[in-house]
Parts: C-alpha cells; sequence; structure tokens
C-alpha cells in the first residue's frame, strides 16, 4: 500500500487522493504539487471545499515536504464521482511572482545571506545557510522591475550560491559541493532498484570560453582605468570548437569575484547539459529517509556507461494507477561547483 499523502489547510486534513506529483529541485526556489482529491470521504455527509490562495502544509506520512499556498483549485463531477483537483507552491513561489519594493533598494556591505533576509522580510520568510556565502558585497542594488527572487538570484550566482526552498516556508541557500553523501547505490539489473531511466548530453549551451565583465566600485588603490571594466575568463575544456560567450556581471566587483563568476557559469551549463534520470519504486530510501535533493550517491548504470557518483539534483514524487515511484534527476558529481574546469571526467565517456 503507497504511503499517506496528507494536504493539510488549518486544522482540515485532505487525504482521499488518487493521484500526487510533488517536485523538488536545487535548480527552482519553489517545490511544486499537484494533487487529485475526492471531496468526501467514507461516513461524511458534506464536502470540504478547497479554496485558492489557502496557506497549506504537504505531507508524506509525517514528513513535511511544502509549505506554501493552493495556487489552483479545480472542483469536477460526473458519472457519480466529485473530485477537486488541487495545485500550488512552496511559500518562496511569492518570491518568483512578486516585485521587490523594498525601501531604498541599495545595500552597502552587506552579506549575502542578510540582502536575501532584508528581501524575504515583508514576506515573513527565514532565510537559512548551510554554506559559506563569501565576502559582503560592497554594493547590491535592485534593479527596476525586477522580482524578488531576480534580485536574490543575481546576488547568489555573484557567490555561487543557489537558493532553495526549506520546506518549510522559508529560503535555504546551498552549494552542491556541500550535498550530504547517502549510503544507497542507484543500479539497475535484477537486483537493481532502478525501475527505468534514460540519459544524454547536450552542447547547445555550453561555450568553449567565458568571458565575464562588469564594473568595480574601485578603491583609493585602483585606478580608474582598472575600475572601469574588469574581465575574467573560464573555460569549458569539454566543448571542441570555437564558441565564445560574455556574460555582463550582474553586480559590481573585482577581477577575483568576476573569475569565480566565469567558472560558475561554465560548471552550470556543463552540468545542465549533462544529466540522467532514473524511476524507483516507492518515495523513500532503503533506510526509510525521503530522497531529497541535493545529495551524492553511487550510480551503476551500464545501460549508461555510468558508475560514477553523482548528485541529485531534484525529485518528483509520482502517485498513479501504475503506484508510487520518484524519478530522480543525476547531474554529474561536481556539478554546480564553483571549480576549474580542468579538464572532462568520465561522465562525457559514458554519454
Amino acid at each position: 500500500m503507497s504511503e499517506p499523502v496528507t494536504l493539510q489547510i488549518a486544522d482540515q486534513v485532505y487525504d482521499g487522493w488518487t493521484a500526487v506529483s510533488i517536485s523538488r529541485s536545487i535548480e527552482t526556489i519553489a517545490g511544486v504539487f499537484d494533487l487529485t482529491l475526492t471531496d468526501r470521504w467514507p461516513g461524511q455527509t458534506t464536502a470540504r471545499p478547497i479554496r485558492a490562495g489557502e496557506p497549506c502544509q504537504v505531507l508524506i506520512g509525517q514528513d513535511i515536504v511544502i509549505t506554501g499556498h493552493i495556487d489552483d483549485a479545480r472542483p469536477s463531477f460526473g458519472d457519480g464521482r466529485h473530485s477537486v483537483r488541487a495545485s500550488g507552491r512552496d511559500a518562496t513561489g511569492d518570491l518568483v511572482d512578486c516585485s521587490a519594493e523594498n525601501s531604498g533598494g541599495e545595500w552597502k556591505d552587506q552579506t549575502l545571506t542578510r540582502i536575501c533576509e532584508i528581501l524575504c522580510e515583508p514576506f515573513g520568510m527565514t532565510v537559512s545557510a548551510d554554506t559559506d556565502v563569501g565576502k559582503p558585497f560592497a554594493s547590491f542594488a535592485l534593479n527596476e522591475g525586477e522580482t524578488v527572487f531576480e534580485a536574490i538570484e543575481r546576488a547568489c550566482r555573484m557567490r555561487a550560491v543557489l537558493p532553495i526552498s526549506d520546506g518549510r516556508g522559508g529560503v535555504h541557500l546551498v552549494r552542491a559541493e556541500n550535498a550530504p553523501r547517502i549510503s544507497d547505490i542507484l543500479k539497475t539489473g535484477p537486483d537493481g532498484n532502478i525501475l527505468a531511466g534514460g540519459g544524454g548530453a547536450s552542447m547547445k549551451d555550453r561555450f568553449s570560453k567565458i568571458t565575464v565583465k562588469g564594473q568595480s566600485q574601485g578603491g583609493d588603490l585602483t585606478s580608474p582605468e582598472d575600475n572601469a571594466e574588469p574581465v575574467a575568463q573560464a573555460v569549458d575544456p569539454g566543448v571542441g570548437r570555437y564558441r565564445p560567450l560574455t556574460v555582463l556581471a550582474e553586480d559590481q566587483g573585482d577581477a577575483a569575484a568576476f573569475k569565480d563568476r566565469a567558472r560558475w557559469e561554465a560548471s552550470v551549463r556543463r552540468a545542465r547539459g549533462r544529466k540522467a534520470n532514473v524511476t524507483v519504486q516507492g518515495w523513500r530510501r532503503p533506510g526509510g529517509a525521503l530522497w531529497q535533493p541535493p545529495a551524492t550517491v553511487a550510480v551503476d548504470i551500464p545501460e549508461l556507461g555510468l558508475a560514477t557518483d553523482m548528485l541529485i539534483s531534484a525529485v518528483a514524487f509520482t502517485l498513479d494507477q501504475a503506484g508510487s515511484r520518484t524519478e530522480l534527476t543525476l547531474a554529474p558529481a561536481k556539478a554546480f561547483e564553483l571549480i576549474a574546469l580542468a579538464q572532462d571526467d568520465e561522465v562525457d565517456a559514458g554519454w
């Protein structure tokens, strides 16, 4: 029997679902859910309607996976059936939708964490970090018309950090290189746990050379020429032909900061171009914990030429007539790291 999934709204608990889809990823700041539920349960005589806009939590067993709001509620009926489809996101979805309206809109000598806290305060959201967020910004200013998430993501790119939801209604700042390693092995074959999978590589968004340009606030020991346009470059050796890309830095910085920014850009583009997707039965690892990103796991998939560690960058929990399953998105273990791309690793050979 599948593990219970519940949608909790205030003191009401809804658990008459017929289908479930819940997704979380380190590349998005908000998890999403889509549930199909019956609107009455055995022994009940009245419906308990689900209304768009209501705050809610989604739980798998006793584990809270989404804390946010109902975006859409769609009741339906026919052939003696009554059901409602409810979908929504983490509370951090508001950061994606809403404009940044902070008074002043510019901060000096503030850390990434503090800037994110200031941007999230009007929404009542907390910000946490389990990684070094780098040195304070000499100056960080909002761009006219940008959303809160666009401002947060722009600041995070300058510090090679990923903003994700903590599942409890707040923002969590992470680096993939700090992802916990789990003891499980994902493998195919008679004694394996992979039901299906696939993978591939794409070169469409990878470039042989990435140049980052911007401006520096400068100081007493730097010349106007040095401050005008610091430039840094990173090379992706996995791209065999001439493919240059120039990126304008999201904020002011020095040559060292722009060098990190260029390496980050190359690393992320490389990771996004080389992924695998595998499906396993159920929603939990053998030890009982839910599959969650980010995590590093050993992979043995001869069909894709993979026998290495990989990063779980996204998970999607589903329930339908075929039962409960989890689809895991896997990226190279060093994906999203702030590293010099000295050489392509063995994953390219498999794909």
